[in-house]
Parts: C-alpha cells; sequence; structure tokens
C-alpha cells in the first residue's frame, strides 16, 4: 500500500504507519518540516513541495490532509490532483468557530467528498471532521 499526505508538517501522522508494510509518502511547504521529518521519524520520502507539485505524484492508493485545505483559498485544482494521483482520499479539518483572513471554509461535499460519521480530536485539542473520496 502506498499512502500519501499532503501537508505533512514533520511527520507525525505518516510515523504511524508500518513502514515495513506500507510505502508513505509526504509534501511540505516547509524545509524545517521536511528536515525534522526525515531526521526524527526516518521517513524517507518526505519531500519540500507545495500545491503545485501535486500534478507530478501519482500511484497512492490512499492520500489524506490534516488541517491543510482551510487554509487555502482556491482548493479547486488540489483536489482534482489528488483525485488523479489518489484511489481513496481522507480530509481532515478543524472546526474553527472564529474564521480569519488565513482560513476558508469549504464545501467539500460539493468536489464529491461524503463526510463521515466519525470526529477526531487532534492532539492540539482540536476537534477534526473527517471527509472521504472514493474512485
Amino acid at each position: 500500500m502506498h499512502v500519501f499526505e499532503f501537508g505533512c508538517g514533520s511527520g507525525k501522522n505518516l510515523v504511524a504507519f508500518d513502514l515495513q508494510k506500507i510505502v508513505t509518502c509526504g509534501l511540505d511547504i516547509s524545509p524545517m518540516n521536511v528536515i525534522r521529518a526525515n531526521a526524527r521519524n526516518d521517513l524517507p520520502f518526505v519531500i519540500i513541495g507545495n500545491q503545485y507539485h501535486l500534478g507530478h505524484l501519482a500511484n497512492f492508493d490512499v492520500s489524506f490532509t490534516c488541517s491543510v485545505l482551510d487554509h487555502i483559498e482556491d482548493i479547486s485544482q488540489i483536489i482534482l490532483d489528488l483525485k488523479n494521483m489518489s484511489k481513496t482520499i481522507f480530509l481532515a479539518e478543524a472546526d474553527w468557530q472564529a474564521p480569519d483572513r488565513y482560513y476558508w471554509a469549504h464545501d467539500y461535499e460539493s468536489f464529491g467528498f461524503t463526510k463521515l460519521d466519525f470526529i477526531w480530536a487532534g492532539q492540539d485539542r482540536a476537534v477534526y471532521y473527517i471527509w472521504k473520496w472514493t474512485k
């Protein structure tokens, strides 16, 4: 199985996978996060990049993001790229009560995602809602 995380940060979500059985890849915009992910977690496939690099990736069984898309105003191309490169996509986004200039609420259902009846409590004490899309 091949798993991809868009906006992987320091790799804390990717390290949860059994790296003996699952090939993981992460993409993050921060060079420091990529260095931390590679050093701390021994994750060999964490690379520096942003949403414009998604179109160059392919053949993942699962892709996911955690609190990334709500920081990007126009996610249309990102969603299209994720759908082209993955069989299944999970989005985990927090329910922020006071949007600010760096937060955009998106209608993921309009992109073909289904909101799951599952809530995840993150380490940051935020409540995350999960959406899923499958080819």
